[in-house]
């Protein structure tokens, strides 16, 4: 019996006594391998500290060479033997550079470790310690850092409807619905136990199935009653195609062949069939997410018997096209108990606070709004995103807090002044407050253009500058407006693991000293990349983060700046301190080496 485990997958249980497993590919571009290899060969972090250190003892050094130099003549007039000449410098050196100093400075640290200790947060690099001291930009995934990693499941809302069903609704679990809900995840129960991603999970439990695994089949299934579904092939979740799908028999149906599909609701509506009313479907969703639901949309086909051996040998794309919309998947992500106080100290001490992640920009335009993140909360945002691949500029709505949507309409010759039109409109509606966002989408096409020169300088955006693009090129212009758009944008929404690292990449580019605060798999490439890291324990996060905390609260954040603060201070008072006495030294000193050295003679 031969089976092909993909990446990641989890073996809960063997029925033979002995396994011979063959490894038929591995490196670093699988999506775990990318984690291992952010870890192995992390990007260079900032000295930025410790190099404003070694010059000041560069000139330091070059001080005390003149002051020594200034001397020697009066030495040599004197007739002083050259072995004090020379023990003379030698004692210059040693009073310029106090070993007092960098033993102050690391006492300071690892007295902040200690107190992060004391309250459960533990740190892995002493020489990273002062970084959270010099901050300026904090960024935070949405799922399991602001909001509980366990969601509430509301419920479902089919097509034309305007009411959401849940638990009490009177429900034919027989239906197509439940049997795509009892197999399309990636959730078991093993002993009672449920295991998997929090959403599979709760779909899993509220589809009222069984999954169970067929020994003779070698395919896992989902039972009610008498009826089973058995799943012949799983295309699993991808960040990039925002869905899973599996290809499944019925046997209560006279073993019928049907292809599930579930993930985001601009995934799913690319697949349907031409017959779907998508504006129907689009007003519907609208509706749920101004609410601030966090929503999953599901569909599927019925493959006819003679064509299923062609649709086995179809890539995933071509499998999970023409689907017919079978509803949407509501749930609800709470704010965990201390997330809109600290976000709410950290705005007013006036860090750059900004939400990546991976969700619809609705919902977490409506979470930011509720813990107190956006700088201009009573303000509409500004969804600044890519639908039609066809055309080269961006689809650009405006958001009000109630929810209303409105497209704005942008007419020229062609595609290049629409384009203007959009950068120029983006950067006069933010001078006047209103919240960014930019999706993935978007965030790709700007990348495409953006040339190769721009990663390796920095790049300082004002109004001005982005205003007075006449004499630019195209390349320039979008250019400058990623680096906008980067720099303001407080919410990144619909953002893949490469793309939350390469927003990381640019504001440390744009001379941010940036914190990353995550806790998934998809988020330790940003955590690796950010001048700081923080995770949480239990969570892939904390493999990449130089911070881990015990809590699931987000106050480890404020507690891991404030320390990093009180280490900067200490240090940077020390240095000041040291150079107020190393000036009043060297008058006293150049005054008091003639005299003794005379009065000596």
């Amino acid at each position: 019996m031969t089976n092909l485990l993909i990446e990641g997958t989890t073996i809960v249980k063997l029925e033979d006594q002995e396994t011979k497993v063959l490894v038929v590919r591995t490196g670093f571009y699988s999506f775990k391998g990318q984690l291992i290899r952010s870890i192995l060969f992390p990007s260079s972090q900032n000295f930025q500290f410790f190099v404003d250190g070694y010059k000041l003892s560069l000139f330091v050094a070059l001080v005390s060479l003149i002051a020594y130099l200034s001397t020697v003549p009066a030495f040599i007039f004197t007739s002083l033997p050259e072995k004090i000449i020379i023990f003379r410098f030698f004692e210059i050196i040693v009073n310029s550079f106090p070993p007092g100093i960098p033993l102050l400075i690391l006492q300071s640290i690892f007295f902040s470790f200690a107190k992060l200790k004391k309250k459960q947060i533990l740190g892995s690099d002493i020489s990273q310690a002062i970084q959270a001291g010099r901050v300026t930009t904090i960024c935070f995934d949405k799922t399991g850092t602001l909001t509980e990693n366990e969601v509430d499941f509301i419920g479902f809302q089919q097509p034309y409807s305007q009411h959401v069903d849940n638990e009490n609704y009177n429900r034919e679990l027989s239906c197509i619905l439940f049997k795509l809900l009892s197999i399309c995840h990636q959730a078991y129960e093993i002993n009672g136990t449920f295991i998997g991603d929090p959403i599979d999970v709760k779909i899993l439990q509220f589809s009222g199935w069984k999954v169970q695994y067929d020994v003779i089949r070698n395919q896992r299934f989902s039972q009610y009653k008498n009826e089973r579904v058995y799943c012949l092939q799983v295309n699993e979740f991808h960040s990039e195609c925002q869905s899973m799908s599996v290809i499944v028999e019925d046997l209560a149906d006279q073993n019928s062949k049907y292809v599930f599909v579930k993930g985001s609701p601009e995934s799913i509506l690319q697949k349907l069939d031409h017959q779907t009313d998508k504006q129907q479907i689009e007003y519907q969703l609208n509706i749920l997410i101004s609410q601030g639901f966090r929503v999953l949309a599901a569909g599927y086909k019925k493959v006819p018997n003679r064509e299923f051996q062609n649709i086995l040998s179809l890539n995933r794309s071509e499998q999970e096209q023409g689907i017919s919309f079978l509803c949407f998947l509501i749930f609800k992500n709470r704010l965990k108990k201390k997330t809109q106080e600290i976000t709410n100290e950290l705005n007013n001490a006036d860090y750059n606070l900004k939400v990546v992640s991976g969700d619809n920009p609705f919902t977490i335009y409506n979470v930011a709004r509720d813990c107190k993140l956006l700088k201009s909360p009573d303000k509409n945002l500004l969804i600044i995103d890519k639908c039609n691949k066809t055309k080269d500029y961006f689809t650009i709505t405006e958001v009000q807090k109630e929810g209303l949507q409105n497209v704005k309409i942008f007419k020229a010759e062609n595609s290049y002044e629409i384009l203007i039109q959009q950068i120029k409109y983006c950067t006069e509606v933010y001078s006047k407050g209103i919240n960014l966002c930019l999706t993935g989408t978007a965030q790709h096409f700007l990348e495409n253009y953006k040339s190769q020169s721009m990663y390796s300088q920095k790049t300082t955006i004002s109004f001005k500058h982005i205003g007075s693009l006449q004499n630019n090129t195209f390349d320039q212009r979008l250019d400058l407006f990623y680096n906008f758009l980067i720099r303001y944008c407080q919410i990144f929404a619909r953002t893949s693991p490469i793309q939350k690292a390469n927003i990381i990449k640019q504001l440390k580019l744009n001379g941010e000293i940036v914190c990353m605060v995550g806790d998934g798999a998809n988020d330790c490439q940003a955590i690796k990349e950010a001048d700081l890291g923080i995770s949480f324990t239990n969570s892939d996060g904390q493999f990449s983060a130089l911070f881990i905390s015990k809590n699931k609260e987000i106050d480890c954040v404020k507690e891991i700046l404030l320390e990093g603060r009180i280490t900067l201070s200490v240090a940077s008072e020390s240095i000041k301190g040291y150079i107020q006495i190393l000036a009043l030294r060297y008058f006293y000193y150049c005054y008091n080496i003639l005299s003794n050295d005379i009065i000596n003679l």
